[in-house]
């Protein structure tokens, strides 16, 4: 993507009154990443706004909107600013640019802050920018300051833990996304007219933005895939899938135009495949046309300016594919399997870190078990490696350093990983061992093991503390979710209650816990001391 070749304020203007195509809207933000003084701008144009709006304004022509876009279309943005659709608030706002953007500074850094879970110090300068991307190395001290752009929702900041919370009855459950720091919240409405139920999974796009997430549909068994717009609450439902093992993934490629999700749909047969969601044309369709692909992880954006997802294969000896299109082509109208594509053997469902310096995976052999999905049958096993993404083969370490494979096919035969956004801690959890325990109860499939590539593999000690595991009624609680702060540190975990009836609202308590072996008690987010609690996570750590 070309860069601009002088600061963007005619777009900047645009943004503020929805005029931008998703087009530019993508190179705006991307623009906005690297350059700080736009953000200042972008903050004190929103500031100017909202000390104008207490003015009388006469109406504007009707053709103005038709206007600025056939200004935008025709290439005119290169005019002098005072000649652009959008010049006049450029250059109202640009003679306040420092006052506006000191003022927005008073009022972010007077704002109302919860526990100390997730942001790592006090933040007096609030954070840089749209995508969480450091400011440019060019940047002089005469820029501008670096501020959060007035349109972030929920008031976000790198470190803010957010997380779903489900309120109400059963016939009457209400969605909110609650930002625990700032103590915001935007209610997330229902498009397909039925309610919601657990929300089981969420990833937050790099802007802050977006929330994808999927919810349990009732009686029914299914899930449903969403993405909420965490400014209005507007919501778009992409696609209904059984969560089979290993196909709850779901993530946003690494310059946020896509979410990559696994497809099984609930007409049987244990078929299942990648779909893709493009935010800047509001589509979600079909990528792989396989029957029995995965989606694993996005990678860094590669050679040929290239997007990159891992796809995997599932059958008895499981493979997986790297699959790539052009950043800028949208969702290609064929399969990119299909084409010549780098295969790993023995691998299932890799998870690259952020840095695409090491990756997680699967191995074993696999079965298919109709509609429930592939599992393990013999040899489940995580593995650690270092990222190649040329390989045909990659040289892995297990996990788990005190656990032994049996004759008999003891081991894993499903489970989660995770990793965390400094790229060196990661976490297993919901994972099911077949074999004869290790120890008291060791492995545990409700309990979450974290561990650090730079110290070594996962033990026994490596489980964290997430104190009492039993419900009100004495019946053990599950891991439904977890997730890791972005330097590992802590760890969000949803522990759903077991419901007494099919009729009782969901209930579950959204747990954090410091990810140091021997740390203290964690902490309950969002029960509010109720009992039962209501259903609170899973919980996204905003990026640094």
């Amino acid at each position: 993507m070309r860069p601009f070749a002088s600061h963007p304020d005619e777009l900047i203007s645009a943004s503020l009154t929805g005029e931008l195509t998703g087009e530019e809207r993508r190179q705006l933000d991307t623009h906005l990443a690297q350059c700080p003084e736009c953000r200042a701008t972008l903050a004190a144009f929103g500031a100017q706004r909202e000390l104008l709006a207490g003015l009388p304004q006469p109406p504007a022509p009707r053709d103005l909107g038709a206007r600025v876009r056939a200004g935008i279309e025709s290439g005119r943005l290169g005019r002098p600013w005072w000649q652009r659709p959008g010049g006049l608030l450029a250059g109202v706002a640009s003679l306040a640019t420092v006052a506006a953007a000191a003022l927005l500074v008073i009022v972010l850094t007077n704002g109302t802050n919860g526990p100390n879970i997730g942001r790592q110090t006090p933040s007096p300068t609030p954070s840089a920018s749209p995508a969480s991307v450091e400011p440019s190395a060019s940047a002089t001290p005469s820029e501008a300051p670096s501020v959060t752009p007035a349109a972030l929702p929920l008031g976000v900041q790198p470190g803010d833990l957010l997380y779903a919370q489900l309120t109400g009855p059963y016939d009457g459950l209400a969605l909110a996304v609650v930002d625990n720091q700032s103590g915001e919240s935007v209610s997330i409405a229902d498009p397909a007219g039925s309610q919601y139920g657990e929300v089981t999974r969420a990833a937050l796009s790099p802007d802050s933005r977006l929330l994808a997430f999927t919810t349990e549909t009732g009686l029914k068994g299914t899930w449903r895939i969403f993405v909420a717009d965490l400014s209005t609450g507007a919501t778009r439902q992409l696609a209904e899938t059984l969560p089979v093992a290993f196909g709850r993934r779901l993530a946003w490629s690494p310059d946020g135009r896509y979410l990559a999700f696994t497809v099984a749909p609930d007409t049987g047969g244990g078929a299942s495949d990648v779909w893709l969601y493009d935010r800047t044309t509001g589509t979600a369709s079909q990528l792989t046309h396989q029957g029995n692909a995965y989606f694993a992880s996005w990678a860094p954006v590669g050679p040929g300016d290239n997007e990159q997802l891992w796809v995997s294969l599932a059958e008895a000896d499981p493979v997986s594919q790297l699959a790539q299109f052009p950043v800028s082509g949208g969702i290609p109208a064929t399969d990119p399997l299909a084409g010549e594509t780098t295969t790993v053997a023995g691998v299932f469902v890799p998870l690259v870190s952020p840095d695409g310096a090491h990756v997680l995976y699967w191995s074993g052999t696999l079965a298919s078990d109709g509609d429930s999905g592939w599992t393990f049958s013999r040899g489940g096993l995580p593995q650690l490696a270092a990222y190649d993404p040329t390989a045909s083969s990659w040289s892995g370490t297990p996990l788990f350093s005190d656990l032994v494979v049996g004759p008999n096919g003891g081991a894993f035969s499903s489970g989660e990983l995770s990793w965390a956004g400094n790229s060196d801690a990661y976490a297993v959890w919901a994972a099911a061992w077949t074999g004869t325990p290790e120890g008291a109860g060791y492995p545990d499939v409700n309990a979450v093991y974290v561990g650090r590539v730079s110290t070594g593999s996962l033990s026994l000690a490596s489980a964290l503390h997430l104190g009492d595991m039993t419900s009100s009624d004495g019946n053990a609680l599950s891991v439904a979710a977890v997730t890791l702060a972005p330097d590992g540190g802590q760890a969000a975990v949803t522990l759903a209650v077991p419901r007494p009836g099919d009729l009782s609202a969901p209930a579950s308590y959204l747990r954090v816990a410091t990810t140091a072996i021997g740390a203290g008690a964690p902490v309950d987010v969002g029960s509010g001391g109720a009992s039962p609690p209501p259903w609170s996570g899973p919980a996204v750590f905003v990026g640094p």
